[in-house]
């Protein structure tokens, strides 16, 4: 495996007309050939999985290859993607240490891959949709110079828009305490576009597992916690995030919270009785809300269409798992009926929800199973 020290901007091809910027026209931060003791820079292996991200990819390998890194082994594991993306990661080859386009099962799969050709100290994987910051590996070759070998940090990370467009800015945050790593995301975050570990770490709590397909960094962090290594939290943004409407995000969070379920099972015999029963309660109040939330997305889409039946389906199936949440979002919606629709219709979606009370009875509403809560549309 070969190791690419740095492209220089002048050496890649040409940005694409109109992109300018970091990582199109501006230059990296400078990072010396050695450390300031004299030492040689950690190896750092970069893996990025990609399936027809033509859109975004240069950008992501550009934001790599353009670190001005010493010691940089990138490597591109492509699920055979049939749009331009194999097309853009020819152009840096030279550049790459390893890349192959070919049909995987997934982007654990194509992770784990690309893992199994690296040689670094250091690992992280970067999504083709996403891009790192111009001083990222230079921050992080720093932080993990002298550390032992079971460190990882986990740093900031910016949410842009698909334009690029910084929308926020999110800090990580941790609990040690690993039960409640499961009891709430809102508590625990950590963005994995901003994490570093130790390949030790990786040869011990990896590879990922790939029968998880939203979830698994979840999973691989959650490892480390429960072997006894928190992470080291960094207020430094190492990161962008790119959300648009290809991205798994977008598919809304029940996927998400199904697989965490699974993952918090491999790990109930870790835990204590009494903090089993705290996530218990803890997920089935959070996946009560995001039944109800989904079915208000699904009421929201109904009512752009003007779909009557299917706005009320959707306020109907919140009311079946949150009744203050549905009550709450029920005179929201109402309103946004009125002002977008006439007061009949309004009128309309009202009785139909109503009826449609009547005909499912008191008794049926109650939370419903988790497969049940689906997009009306």
């Amino acid at each position: 495996m070969k190791t690419m020290n740095y492209a220089q901007l002048n050496e890649l091809p040409p940005s694409p007309p109109g992109k300018t910027g970091w990582p199109w026209t501006e230059k990296y931060a400078h990072v010396p050939p050695t450390m300031p003791n004299g030492k040689p820079w950690a190896k750092i292996s970069i893996v990025t999985p990609s399936y027809n991200q033509g859109q975004f990819i240069e950008e992501t390998i550009r934001s790599v290859l353009l670190q001005g890194y010493p010691n940089l082994e990138y490597i591109i594991i492509d699920g055979g993607s049939t749009d331009n993306s194999v097309e853009i990661i020819k152009k840096y080859e030279p550049w790459l240490a390893y890349w192959i386009s070919e049909k995987d099962c997934g982007q654990s799969h194509a992770i784990n891959k690309g893992f199994r050709r690296a040689n670094g100290e250091i690992y992280a994987w970067l999504n083709s949709d996403d891009f790192f910051l111009s001083d990222t590996l230079k921050v992080v070759g720093s932080l993990f110079a002298g550390k032992n070998k079971n460190y990882w940090i986990s740093g900031t990370c910016n949410i842009v828009d698909c334009f690029g467009n910084r929308q926020r800015t999110e800090q990580s945050m941790v609990d040690k305490r690993p039960f409640v790593w499961f009891a709430g995301i809102h508590y625990c975050k950590i963005w994995q576009q901003s994490v570093f570990w130790s390949k030790h770490l990786f040869d011990i709590y990896g590879p990922l597992d790939e029968s998880l397909h939203y979830c698994m960094d979840f999973d691989l962090f959650v490892s480390f916690m429960f072997g006894g290594y928190p992470p080291h939290i960094m207020n430094h943004v190492f990161s962008s995030h790119r959300q648009h409407e290809e991205t798994k995000t977008s598919e809304g969070v029940l996927p998400f919270k199904k697989e965490m379920l699974l993952v918090m099972e491999k790990y109930r015999k870790q835990l204590r009785p009494e903090d089993w029963q705290f996530i218990k309660r803890a997920q089935e109040f959070d996946l009560t809300r995001c039944c109800a939330e989904e079915s208000y997305n699904s009421a929201h889409k109904a009512l752009t269409q003007k779909r009557v039946d299917l706005v009320a389906l959707g306020v109907l199936r919140s009311f079946t798992t949150d009744w203050c949440y549905a009550l709450h979002r029920s005179i929201v919606y109402l309103a946004k009926c009125l002002k977008t629709m006439k007061v009949t219709t309004a009128s309309t979606i009202l009785l139909r929800i109503g009826l449609l009370i009547g005909q499912h009875r008191p008794s049926a509403l109650k939370f419903q199973p988790l497969e049940n809560c689906k997009d009306s549309n």
